[in-house]
């Protein structure tokens, strides 16, 4: 029941991944566990239930839908999911593999398989994470008419909410950068990923009237240019603005049961996690648009004032109060300040309990700098602010006060956090700090300035780590490189080319293997 969390890149999850990948049997059981659950699911979603049940007959029943929402929300996404299909893991074959023949595709995506739980929907790449929501719906159904049993518990709150969370992960995985670049990586290989485009609550959940949804098709010419900390990405924005309407579904429906006092569900870790990633996107996405509104021509921004609403909005329907609630966050500024207050809310709760099931963690505090970075310099201070108290925490932690290494000048009334930084808080700060070089109207003394900071910045994360050999704190290949783009935005080729050399010289140089890293 692991949660298989993409939220910071595909790469995270090597345990999961690490093999030669499939055998001819081990496929087959794949494809026969797939119909199985398909079987068992359709089975349990048409339970009908008399007034009186037996503990032993709804214990078997608990079971069974333990294993299914977990099967939906985790298993399916690693063998099936089209995002996935980088991996030697996928089940390659089945419907949505890039390299599917014609005929193949006709037979799996356009009819669909004749057990399919919702009519038609395995066409759609969220079947998997649509099919789990759909057993959650379920689960809320039989606690509200059977509370004795305390099935809402048995299911989801014995595991945390890591069902849920999966859930949230599965309908955003259109919206992995690193998984969408690599699947879409040929238009002659993978011309489309088809998104179910039924928004309506009360339709999905009838299964007659889903077999009427519509579905979106995205093409590679829709794709718009996204910098991150790894370079530059191809993002599309209707696509994103699908995933992100259903993972905000989902997260007002796990804030209601939260709210509910009949319902033994309350926030933890998982669940907070999977809120500030699907937030972070949304910023992104919300950027994204903006930037396009602001920066187009008059013949570009004829062109997107003509596309239709939803494709910019995550919801065609005018009216707010029928939308997820958090899809009324219309800016940016709005998404970075509801991802502040619910870590602020995640450090108080868990300080006040000191339950590691409410520890926000290292990637609790990576979202909320990766939407600041989105800000650009004017979040500069803030983003460095988070960064120097991570490193106080674990200087703190470690005995060794405030650090010589520790970023800046370490204020001793700097709040503790609850995670030490890792390579991708170095990561986003010191592209913070590279990406804001890059504005024109900057003096060249400003630019070398925001260069040196990065510099010293890389230096600084070099000496932590050998300090702490926590390779999860490892400089990488990215951190060296937005160093390097650092010194080249500020126009110091001599900078640039000492960064480079200094690579050059840590992947030549055995006696230092644990710092080692390869210019790409």
């Amino acid at each position: 029941r692991k949660q298989v969390n993409f939220g910071q890149g595909v790469n995270q999850n090597r345990k999961v991944f690490e093999n030669d990948g499939l055998n001819p049997a081990q496929r087959k059981a794949a494809e026969l566990q797939l119909q199985t659950m398909e079987t068992s699911t359709k089975r349990i979603l048409e339970k009908k239930f008399i007034e009186t049940i037996t503990r032993s007959e709804m214990d078997s029943f608990v079971n069974e839908i333990r294993v299914a929402i977990h099967f939906w929300s985790n298993k399916w996404i690693v063998h099936f999911h089209p995002f996935c299909s980088v991996y030697p893991t996928h089940v390659q074959g089945l419907r949505y593999h890039p390299n599917l023949t014609t005929d193949t595709k006709s037979n799996n995506v356009e009819n669909g398989r004749t057990g399919s739980i919702i009519p038609g929907g395995s066409s759609y790449g969220d079947y998997g994470p649509r099919v789990a929501e759909k057993i959650l719906q379920f689960i809320i159904q039989i606690q509200k008419r059977f509370p004795q049993h305390n099935v809402m518990h048995r299911v989801l709150a014995k595991d945390g909410n890591v069902a849920i969370a999966n859930i949230i992960y599965g309908y955003l995985l259109p919206c992995t950068i690193h998984a969408s670049n690599k699947w879409h990586i040929d238009k002659s290989q993978c011309t489309e990923f088809t998104h179910s485009s039924n928004g309506d609550v009360e339709d999905f959940h009838d299964g007659s009237s889903c077999s009427n949804s519509s579905s979106s098709k995205f093409e590679m010419d829709d794709f718009t240019q996204f910098s991150t900390s790894t370079g530059s990405h191809n993002i599309n924005v209707a696509s994103w603005n699908l995933a992100i309407q259903d993972a905000c579904r989902v997260i007002d429906t796990l804030e209601d049961l939260v709210d509910d006092t009949d319902f033994p569900i309350d926030h933890d870790t998982e669940s907070n996690n999977a809120m500030l990633y699907c937030w972070m996107k949304l910023g992104i996405l919300r950027q994204i648009c903006t930037s396009q509104t602001a920066n187009a021509s008059s013949s570009v921004l004829s062109t997107i004032q003509s596309v239709p609403d939803h494709v910019f909005h995550p919801t065609s329907n005018d009216d707010d109060e029928l939308q997820p609630r958090s899809l009324q966050m219309k800016t940016l500024m709005e998404v970075i300040h509801a991802m502040e207050e619910k870590l602020r809310e995640m450090e108080t709760t868990y300080f006040a309990k000191k339950c590691d099931s409410l520890k926000p963690s290292v990637f609790s505090y990576n979202y909320v700098l990766r939407a600041l970075t989105l800000h650009g310099s004017d979040s500069l201070a803030r983003i460095k602010w988070y960064l120097r108290r991570m490193e106080k925490t674990e200087d703190d932690m470690q005995g060794l006060g405030k650090g010589e290494d520790c970023y800046g000048k370490c204020e001793d009334d700097l709040p503790p956090t609850t995670a030490f930084a890792d390579s991708v808080s170095y990561n986003l700060v010191i592209n913070s700090l590279s990406s804001s070089i890059s504005d024109r109207w900057m003096d060249t003394d400003s630019k070398v300035e925001l260069a040196r900071d990065a510099d010293s910045l890389l230096e600084r994360a070099e000496t932590r780590f050998r300090r702490s050999r926590r390779l999860e704190a490892k400089p990488t290949t990215i951190t060296y490189a937005n160093v390097l783009k650092a010194w080249a935005n500020a126009e110091r080729a001599k900078d640039a080319e000492r960064v480079l050399q200094k690579m050059i010289s840590l992947s030549d140089n055995s006696s230092d293997s644990t710092l080692c890293v390869k210019p790409n």
